[in-house]
């Protein structure tokens, strides 16, 4: 998915520095306790993040909007995605509900970290 030109403009208005794009799926965070050190379940509205973007667990606990075709969702990074590309992220069950049905599995999205 390529950003439009209106995406940048509106990004340099609202302030956001790191805006990104790359796809979403979904996973189950229930299962262990996340790389940030964190138990979550899969009605919370949270996400992996690539090695990439995890880096050292720097972003444990910031906030994502993450967008896709006029829906958006807001979540805080609680884990590590290994299979992600670099700007790839896992959204929870209930965060990736809130932009598509899990049927589609796997989603482009633009996304930025809010905080």
């Amino acid at each position: 998915m390529k950003f439009s030109k209106s995406f940048f403009v509106a990004a340099a208005l609202c302030g956001i520095a790191n805006a990104f794009n790359g796809d979403v799926t979904f996973y189950y965070p229930r299962v262990a306790t996340g790389a940030c050190g964190w138990y979550n379940n899969d009605n919370e509205l949270v996400a992996a993040l690539s090695i990439d973007q995890y880096g050292s667990g720097g972003n444990c606990g910031r906030a994502i909007r993450v967008d896709y075709q006029g829906k958006s969702v807001t979540v805080a990074a609680v884990d590590k995605c290994a299979g992600c590309q670099p700007n790839d992220i896992d959204l929870s069950p209930a965060a990736f509900d809130q932009l598509a049905s899990r049927d589609a599995g796997r989603i482009a999205v633009n996304w930025y970290y809010v905080n």
